[in-house]
C-alpha cells in the first residue's frame, strides 16, 4: 500500500510506511519533537501545525491523545453558516454546504460563534475545513477565550494551505475547558472572494 504523505506548513514532505507508523512516532515522540523542532523525527523546521492527510476521526483521536474506548473522546463539529458577523457593517453570503464567504467588506469580515463544552473537559485537535480555489489569499479559524473582562486568549488556529478547492488543515493542542474562567469561541475569517469559504470546524475533545 503506498505511503501517504505528511504535508508541513513549509512545504516540507515525508513518506512514512504506514498512517499508523506515523501515529504510533507521534504518540510517543510528539511532545519532544514539536518542543526540540523536530529532531527526533529526523526534520528540520518542523511545523507542529502540520497538514495529515486520509487520517480517519478514530486516528484524529489517537492523535489527540485519547485511547478511543467506550466513554472516552468524542467529536464537536460546528458550520461556519451558524457564526454571526462580529461587527455590524460586515456582509456575509452563504456559499452553500455550511460555507461562508464575505461581500463587499474590502478585505476581510470575522464571524463569531459559541464553543458550549462541559468544563473540566480537554480539546486535542481542532480541523478547519474551507473551500480555497485560489493563491492570492487564505482563510482561516481561531479559538479564543473569552475572559469577560474586555480581555481575550487565543488558543490556536489554522489557515487554509491549498489553493485547489475543498480541504482541510489540523492542529494539535491541549485545552482543558473552565467555565468559570471565560467563554470558548471559534472565529472564521471571511474573504471577500467567493473562491474562498470558511466552511466549518471540527473538535476532538476528551471528558478526562
Amino acid at each position: 500500500m503506498e505511503s501517504p504523505l505528511i504535508n508541513y506548513k513549509r512545504g516540507k514532505k515525508m513518506k512514512i510506511k504506514s498512517k499508523l507508523t506515523a501515529l504510533a512516532i507521534l504518540s510517543m515522540g510528539a511532545q519532544s519533537a514539536f518542543a526540540d523542532g523536530g529532531s527526533e523525527l529526523g526534520m528540520e523546521q518542523y511545523q507542529p501545525k502540520a497538514y495529515y492527510e486520509e487520517l480517519t476521526p478514530i486516528e484524529e483521536a489517537i492523535l489527540a491523545g485519547d485511547s478511543v474506548k467506550a466513554g472516552g473522546s468524542y467529536f464537536v463539529f460546528l458550520a461556519a453558516s451558524s457564526a454571526t458577523p462580529y461587527e455590524s457593517g460586515y456582509t456575509t453570503n452563504y456559499a452553500g454546504g455550511g460555507c461562508m464567504n464575505a461581500v463587499g467588506n474590502g478585505g476581510t469580515a470575522w464571524l463569531d460563534q459559541n464553543l458550549n463544552l462541559p468544563s473540566g473537559h480537554s480539546i486535542g485537535l481542532m480541523r478547519f475545513y474551507y473551500v480555497d480555489s485560489t493563491a492570492s489569499d487564505t482563510t482561516q479559524a481561531i479559538l479564543f477565550q473569552m475572559n469577560g473582562d474586555g480581555t481575550f486568549t487565543s488558543i490556536d488556529s489554522v489557515v487554509s494551505s491549498t489553493d485547489t478547492g475543498a480541504g482541510s488543515d489540523f492542529t494539535t493542542f491541549t485545552h482543558v475547558v473552565d467555565n468559570t474562567a471565560g467563554a470558548l469561541i471559534v472565529r472564521f475569517e471571511g474573504v471577500d472572494d467567493n473562491l474562498i469559504e470558511a466552511c466549518g470546524v471540527r473538535f476532538v475533545v476528551n471528558p478526562n
